[in-house]
């Protein structure tokens, strides 16, 4: 493994809740069949024109940017986290803050249409 995707990794890493674990999402990754189809969409490099049709237009200037990295999906130091860990992943995140993750969840839904994260396509799932 070069040391360029050891720096990758470790970075990655580093960006996953401690109450999720790599095993974690590496086995929910696996079991999302919209992120194993996204994730073989990424390795051979190109989108098809249906694929980027489930995506939304929105979504297409950015899907140079991800990358398949130890069986993880990753956007710059960002994991993209399967679904059925998102509203686990949402609530250690708010933690801390003091602000309920279902306020957030609702906010940001209200403000990019009732997605997800404005900034990652929401991955069709079967």
């Amino acid at each position: 493994m070069e040391e360029f995707e050891k720096d990758i990794i470790a970075i990655v890493k580093s960006s996953v809740p401690e109450a999720v674990t790599r095993k974690e999402l590496l086995e929910e990754t696996h079991s999302d069949t919209g992120l194993s189809d996204f994730k073989e969409s990424i390795a051979r490099e190109y989108f098809t024109a249906h694929e980027k049709r489930a995506l939304g237009p929105q979504h297409e200037s950015i899907l140079t940017e991800f990358a398949v990295l130890g069986g993880l999906v990753v956007r710059g130091p960002g994991v993209v986290v399967p679904g059925t860990l998102r509203d686990k992943v949402i609530k250690l995140a708010h933690q801390d803050q003091g602000v309920p993750a279902y306020q957030c969840v609702a906010s940001r839904a209200g403000e990019n249409g009732g997605g997800a994260h404005p900034a990652l396509p929401s991955v069709p799932s079967g």
